[in-house]
């Protein structure tokens, strides 16, 4: 299931990343939720406190 949610970006960033967007033939919200995706994955190293939480 996915859902919604609005994020408020600095101008500089929010131009970098339509930028990027129109290089890569993606929507900007595309690539800032495929973005998103990837960073949560990446410092996903030790669980969230809410999952240590539902293993005790």
């Amino acid at each position: 299931m996915s859902k919604r949610f609005s994020v408020t970006l600095p101008d500089t960033v929010f131009d970098q990343l339509e930028a990027l967007a129109e290089n890569q033939g993606r929507t900007t919200a595309n690539l800032a939720a495929y973005l998103i995706e990837v960073g949560v994955r990446n410092i996903k190293v030790e669980p969230l406190p809410t999952e240590k939480e539902k293993n005790k």
